[in-house]
């Protein structure tokens, strides 16, 4: 899509940044059922291509997305049991910061098991998954891991359309009289010299932009 072109310029900016990591941690209290959780997220990755895209090369263009018939996911459990707040937050900081490789599914979890429960760290690169695809994803494997628990089979619907239904809309929009539209409200907005907007910040803005940001 061409958000996802937006995404990759962005990332071959700063290709060594976990700017583009999403993130997510949750507590589970008890600890995880972990075979249970393994196959939960097994279905999971089963369930959504995104989490089993890979990118390949094109030369100096954009990369080809390739969905692969299956992967093992990356699920890491990390006994953490003994060390402080302060140890397992740093831990839990430097395994979001890792940077995926392109050419390999970029989905991974860990497990920091700890003596009052389990810490999940759920990432996910930005080129395949947003803020709301996570939530989906998070609530389709709550439901997959209760039901592993219990013996059961997961009451989840069939999924009826994926991402590339929508690039395909995409497609056919930018080919017809709508894209014309767009772009000649956007070019008559957009047109001309713009004012740089001058936010009230607490320091004086950049000359170059650097992921120097914290997350919370």
């Amino acid at each position: 899509s061409h958000g996802q072109q937006a995404q990759w310029f962005g990332y071959k900016c700063m290709p060594d940044s976990s700017t583009f990591n999403v993130g997510f941690t949750a507590k589970a209290t008890p600890s995880l059922n972990w075979p249970a959780f393994e196959r939960a997220v097994g279905k999971l990755t089963e369930r959504h291509a995104a989490l089993r895209t890979i990118l390949v090369a094109q030369g100096e263009g954009y990369p080809m997305q390739r969905v692969l018939p299956s992967v093992t996911p990356a699920v890491v459990l990390t006994d953490a049991r003994g060390w402080s707040e302060a140890d397992l937050k740093e831990k839990v900081i430097q395994d979001f910061r890792r940077i995926f490789d392109l050419d390999r599914p970029m989905f991974r979890i860990t497990v920091f098991r700890c003596e009052s429960g389990d810490v999940i760290l759920f990432n996910v690169h930005h080129l395949m998954i947003d803020a709301r695809s996570l939530q989906l994803c998070l609530e389709d494997l709550k439901v997959l891991y209760s039901a592993e628990v219990q013996g059961l089979e997961a009451p989840l619907e069939p999924l009826t359309a994926g991402y590339r239904d929508f690039v395909e809309a995409e497609a056919r929009m930018l080919a017809g009289p709508e894209a014309e539209r767009l772009w000649d409200y956007w070019h008559g907005r957009l047109g001309g010299e713009l004012p740089l907007l001058q936010l009230p910040t607490s320091r004086k803005r950049p000359d170059v932009v650097r992921p120097r940001g914290e997350s919370i």
